[in-house]
C-alpha cells in the first residue's frame, strides 16, 4: 500500500461481498491491477488464480503480514539500545521463555555492571531475554488541550484571544458576547 492506496501484488481481504457472488467477506485476494479510468476500481485474484475485477478499493482492506518478532539476549544486548523507553517483552529465564511467558513492559536500561542479566524494566525489573511486540512500534498518543476566549461582536466580526482575561481586557463595548472553546484532543508522538 501506498499513500492510502492498493498497489499490484497486496493482499487484500473482502469486507462487502453484497450483490456480488464471486466475492466472499474475510476471502484474501491479491491485487492484481486498477483501472486506468477510474483508480478506484480494481482487479483482484483469488486462492485458485481466477482473475475478476470492477470492484471499488473501498470493499477491501490490506491483509498485514504477520508480526515478526526481534529477540535479544547478552549476545546482542547492543542491538537493543534503540528500543529504550519504549514497550518490549520480558521473560527471565529459558524455561519462562519457552512457556511462552513473556512480559510487556518499559525498557529503561542495560542491566548492571557484572550483572548476568542485560535487560533492565521499569516494573519487570533486571531480565535475561527481551524481544520486540508489536506494542513496541506503535506510535505515543500525547494529549493536547486547544483554548480560546473569542470576542464576538454584532458586526459579525470575532477575535480570538488566549485568555479570558485578555479577552476582557481587549474588548470593545459593542462586544456580544465571549465564547469560551476548549477541546481535547490527542495526536501522535
Amino acid at each position: 500500500m501506498k499513500d492510502g492506496k492498493f498497489e499490484v501484488g497486496d493482499e487484500v481481504e473482502c469486507v462487502d461481498d453484497t450483490n456480488r457472488k464471486n466475492l466472499k467477506n474475510g476471502e484474501v485476494y491479491t491485487m492484481e491491477s486498477i483501472s486506468i479510468i477510474d483508480n478506484d476500481c480494481i482487479n483482484i485474484k483469488d486462492k485458485s488464480g481466477h482473475i475478476s475485477g470492477g470492484y471499488y478499493s473501498r470493499r477491501f482492506k490490506l491483509v498485514e503480514p504477520d508480526f515478526q518478532r526481534e529477540y535479544f539476549t547478552a549476545l546482542n544486548e547492543k542491538e537493543a539500545e534503540k528500543y529504550v523507553g519504549l514497550t518490549m517483552e520480558f521473560a527471565s529465564s529459558p524455561s519462562v521463555r519457552e512457556n511462552n511467558e513473556w512480559i510487556q513492559d518499559i525498557f529503561i536500561s542495560f542491566g548492571y555492571r557484572y550483572s548476568p542479566y542485560p535487560f533492565t524494566a521499569k516494573a519487570f525489573g533486571a531480565s535475561t531475554f527481551m524481544r520486540t511486540c508489536p506494542e513496541t512500534f506503535q506510535k505515543k498518543k500525547v494529549k493536547k488541550i486547544y483554548e480560546q476566549w473569542v470576542n464576538i461582536y454584532p458586526s459579525g466580526r470575532i477575535f480570538h484571544y488566549r485568555t479570558e482575561e485578555i479577552a476582557d481586557k481587549n474588548a470593545m463595548e459593542s462586544r456580544g458576547t465571549c465564547l469560551h472553546i476548549r477541546k481535547e484532543y490527542e495526536v501522535e508522538e
